[in-house]
């Protein structure tokens, strides 16, 4: 029996979308997914750091440099006391990994990059951790020169040390 042409294209308009899921998509389709789970994949947790539990992420430049960028030279200097601040802490502070603490110090870079009136100005109250900080800054002496397009004779400077180890088990005893 034949169907009538109404109920065909009724059937059709029903059919549709079931047929459209297997269209091809467009150039910009496909970027716009890509783009999509790109960025779902992007908001996942990255790996746990592998890095010790402590870090220097605070410094602070107290001479006036005029507008001067030193970004790449700060970021050189914090990449050389970092190491060996790192170094210092394995072999001077007792279960690293489980401290706490903060160290501040201030230092100046004399132009030729020797490290001069170096002092600590916040103690953590632990005699190792304070060390460990003032073994490494001794240590990277001297540092790269300061750089030439700065006016200032020195580069006066405080850095911040955070130790944030995790909570020690109960039986641990320092």
């Amino acid at each position: 029996m034949p169907q009538s042409p109404v109920r065909v294209v009724g059937i059709l308009l029903l059919a549709l979308p079931a047929f459209a899921q297997f269209k091809t998509p467009s150039p910009s389709t496909s970027i716009e997914q890509a783009a999509h789970a790109s960025a779902a994949n992007a908001k996942e947790a990255p790996p746990p750091s592998k890095e010790p539990q402590y870090s220097s992420a605070k410094f602070e430049i107290l001479t006036n440099i005029k507008g001067y960028d030193l970004g790449p030279y700060i970021d050189n200097v914090r990449s050389i006391v970092r190491d060996e601040w790192y170094a210092a802490n394995n072999q001077v502070v007792k279960k690293p990994t489980y401290r706490r603490g903060t160290v501040a110090a201030e230092f100046i870079i004399a132009r030729s990059g020797e490290i001069q009136n170096l002092k600590i100005t916040e103690s953590s109250g632990e005699d190792d951790l304070d060390k460990a900080v003032a073994q490494a800054l001794e240590k990277v002496s001297p540092l790269p020169e300061l750089p030439k397009g700065l006016t200032a004779k020195q580069l006066e400077m405080r850095f911040h040390f955070f130790y944030n180890g995790k909570n020690p088990p109960r039986w641990w005893q320092r």
